[in-house]
C-alpha cells in the first residue's frame, strides 16, 4: 500500500467511534483502514493491528513489539 485514496475508505466520525467503538474494532478487522474524519475532515486512521505492523513494525524494537503483544494478550481476557 503506497497510496490511500481516502475517498474509498470506510468512514466514520469521531462520535461514530466513540458510540460504537466494538463494532467499528471488527469492522477494522475485515476493512483496514478505516478513516475517523472530524468535523467533516480527515482526522485518523485506524489499521488492523496485523496490517499496521506489517506497515510500520520497523518503528518499534523487538522489546518494544513484546511489550505491546503482552498487553494486547492481558486485554483479550477481559
Amino acid at each position: 500500500m503506497n497510496n490511500i485514496d481516502l475517498e474509498k475508505l470506510y468512514t466514520v466520525t469521531r462520535e461514530e467511534f466513540g458510540e460504537n467503538v466494538d463494532a467499528v474494532l471488527d469492522k477494522v478487522k475485515e476493512t483496514s483502514p478505516i478513516l475517523i474524519r472530524s468535523e467533516g475532515e480527515p482526522d485518523l486512521l485506524l489499521f488492523d493491528y496485523e496490517q499496521y505492523m506489517e506497515l510500520f513494525g520497523f518503528l518499534y524494537t523487538e522489546e518494544q513489539i513484546a511489550e505491546i503483544e503482552a498487553g494486547c494478550a492481558s486485554c483479550e481476557g477481559k
